[in-house]
């Protein structure tokens, strides 16, 4: 159910973000936009289906560091250079963090 929570949460962020960059008029198209959002919702929840099985701490912030390395690495090889994608780009990625440890919180409680 966590799993289909974050798909959906991730398909709403994908329409307002479409909505608000052509609202805003800016330069990045609807397929670059698709492109990272498939990317980190991929990351994001192969990550957070590892971490369900991983119960050392420092495992699960190894895995942090990779999804962080693993970002880093798309957005050079992927990205260009223009300062609108990079900046969607890790705003995307901060959405999606804040998403996963919302719903996170939220299964946890119960």
């Amino acid at each position: 159910m966590n799993i289909k929570k974050n798909i959906l949460i991730y398909v709403g962020f994908f329409l307002a973000n479409v909505i608000i960059v052509n609202f805003v008029n800016v330069l990045i198209t609807t397929k670059e936009i698709l492109f990272f959002h498939i990317f980190l919702a991929t990351l994001f929840l192969f990550t957070q289906k590892i971490s369900y099985k991983i119960e050392k701490p420092a495992l699960t912030l190894s895995l942090n560091f990779f999804r962080i390395a693993a970002s880093v690495v798309f957005v050079f090889l992927f990205a260009n250079k223009e300062k609108a994608q990079i900046f969607n780009f890790f705003f995307c990625y901060f959405v999606y963090l804040f998403s996963s440890v919302f719903v996170g919180q939220k299964t946890t409680k119960k």
